[in-house]
């Protein structure tokens, strides 16, 4: 609230995708049409990945390619570089070495950035011009409350998924978005 009161920055919509004691893994269904609204406004949509368990590089990666979303790779979940046009992935590997590029920089222009997982440690994806085209910044990640998720306050959406039920989270915005036209 301070940042869009003080600063005019965008108001933040925070919720938790909670794991219930008893090990229910349902899916918050109101986060999901969250993020099935933006994907579905969105004309430049860009996947970024953070630091996320190796077990979810395919889901993330097939989630990716079935909406059709590029999708860049931080160095925390680097082995994803090396993923294969071949095994489905959407990877632009290396994207912080062309995002150098001043015509790149210049020219890419997303309108939603959904990250996967954080932090970002690279100071290209995170640069002001290109950060000052998003609409909707969309973070989705399994974290303790008391870490930092959003040191440059550009955070529009957070998605926390508790439990380690992001593939299942995925799935299901997935199979929201190929329910109806999307694009």
């Amino acid at each position: 609230f301070d940042a869009w009161c003080k600063n005019g920055k965008p108001w933040k919509w925070f919720n938790t995708n909670n794991v219930g004691n008893s090990g229910d893994k349902s899916i918050d269904i109101h986060s999901v049409y969250q993020l099935v609204s933006i994907l579905r406004q969105s004309r430049r949509g860009l996947l970024v990945i953070g630091n996320i368990r190796s077990n979810e590089y395919k889901l993330v990666a097939d989630f990716a390619k079935s909406v059709g979303i590029p999708m860049m790779v931080s160095a925390l979940s680097a082995p994803m570089r090396f993923m294969s046009p071949d095994d489905g992935s959407a990877v632009i590997p290396y994207a912080e070495h062309l995002l150098k590029h001043p015509h790149i920089k210049l020219n890419l222009k997303p309108d939603a950035l959904i990250q996967i997982g954080h932090p970002i440690l690279s100071t290209e994806i995170n640069n002001p011009q290109i950060m000052k085209h998003v609409e909707h910044h969309v973070l989705l990640h399994s974290t303790s409350s008391r870490e930092r998720i959003d040191p440059n306050y550009s955070l529009t959406h957070s998605i926390s998924i508790n439990g380690g039920n992001m593939g299942s989270f995925l799935q299901s915005v997935k199979k929201e978005l190929l329910n109806t036209s999307f694009h």
